[in-house]
């Protein structure tokens, strides 16, 4: 059975659920270029610049402004599964996010994995905007895979596990 853990990074907010816990993330919008830097885990990719599929090496633990990203057929700590957007307005409360993020991660988990979030081995991260990167327009909420035995060879996208 998978659980949703929380973390927090991504100069966005990031937090990992766990089955009856919740889980924040956040991610920061801005007018910088992308910057890829390589290094032994990765290429420091900004965190703007993550989109679905992308494989990671992010501890996600407090906020970020890169995140190691890697090819998925190497040994990696999660993957992008979906991005999903909060409805513009006032900067909502943690509870708000965190309910949002863990809907709508919930739901898309199948789409991607083939799998239901429940049935699946894996457990559900992401990343959240914070407040300072919501008032540069920052709306994106990006769910993320991991496994909590290990890391994760290959992508998940359609593996049923």
């Amino acid at each position: 059975m998978a659980t949703i853990s929380t973390t927090l990074t991504r100069r966005y907010g990031v937090i990992l659920v766990a089955a009856a816990a919740l889980a924040l993330a956040g991610c920061a919008g801005g007018g910088e270029q992308p910057t890829a830097v390589n290094t032994a885990d990765g290429v420091d990719t900004d965190a703007f610049a993550i989109v679905v599929g992308d494989c990671l090496n992010d501890s996600g633990v407090g906020e970020v402004d890169t995140v190691p990203t890697i090819e998925c057929d190497k040994p990696h700590e999660s993957e992008v599964f979906a991005s999903v957007q909060i409805p513009d307005g006032d900067f909502p409360d943690e509870a708000t996010i965190t309910a949002q993020a863990n809907a709508d991660c919930t739901a898309n988990f199948a789409t991607f994995t083939g799998i239901e979030a429940a049935d699946s081995k894996y457990s559900i991260g992401y990343y959240f905007p914070t407040e300072e990167s919501w008032a540069e327009g920052d709306r994106e909420i990006l769910c993320y895979l991991f496994d909590e035995t290990g890391p994760i060879t290959g992508s998940v996208e359609g593996s049923a596990e």
